[in-house]
């Protein structure tokens, strides 16, 4: 996979769930400004068309990037300094036999549970105060958008969900928003094994997860959000 490859491949996932969706300069750009959510507010590689956008709107421009395309960033960044915002591995999930289950059941739910899963979110990567927004954000985009599925994962016995994850059907299986809650790292393998598991039979899943992030992923390059 190339970075071009993979950023096609990542804003596809997004654009169904951003606000608007327009190119500047040869760059795919999402915008949403009610939503904090990173994939649907950005330029998926530089250009000073994409922006003069973001600076029109008085918004940060955020780019998301590879590792090849972080230095036209700072070369041509038409205003300020640019920070890294995170770094992410993008590649492809294959579900794993475990020796012992794991242990958590995933359910898929209706998108009338989004503001369960913007909960999950919220909790996982921001904090509560963007519930709100976040609830907003996916129940106006799932109830448009049913070429996504959602999914909760929960801890065996319990009854209230520790993991999203949501899932586009299309040309092949993605995952790349989800949050699993503190403590519970392992729910987002069996979110990925259920995605995996979708179509009927096991297929791989791309999905995007922070650098850090201890996940076997195939064919994993690198990107980056930055903002200015």
């Amino acid at each position: 996979m190339t970075v071009e490859d993979a950023l096609e491949s990542i804003h596809s996932y997004f654009a169904p769930l951003g606000e608007l969706g327009f190119t500047r300069g040869g760059v795919n750009v999402l915008y949403t400004p009610k939503s904090p959510v990173l994939g649907v507010n950005c330029a998926f590689g530089y250009s000073s068309e994409a922006d003069a956008f973001f600076v029109e709107k008085y918004a940060p421009s955020v780019f998301l990037l590879g590792e090849n395309q972080t230095l036209e960033l700072f070369e041509r960044g038409s205003r300020g300094d640019f920070t890294l915002e995170q770094r992410i591995r993008l590649g492809y999930y294959s579900a794993l036999k475990w020796v012992e289950p794991l242990p958590y059941f995933v359910e898929q739910v209706p998108w009338t549970r989004a503001g369960t899963a913007a909960e999950i979110l919220a909790l996982a990567w921001l904090d509560a105060d963007w519930t709100e927004a976040l609830t907003q954000h996916l129940s106006a985009a799932l109830e448009r958008n049913r070429e996504y599925l959602l999914l909760l994962a929960y801890p065996n016995g319990e009854e209230k969900p520790v993991g999203m994850a949501l899932v586009q059907i299309s040309n092949l299986v993605r995952t790349h928003l989800w949050g699993v809650l503190e403590g519970h790292t392992l729910a987002l393998n069996a979110l990925l094994d259920a995605s995996s598991a979708l179509l009927g039979t096991p297929t791989r899943v791309e999905t995007s997860v922070p650098s850090s992030w201890d996940l076997k992923l195939d064919d994993a390059l690198e990107l980056s959000y930055w903002h200015g």
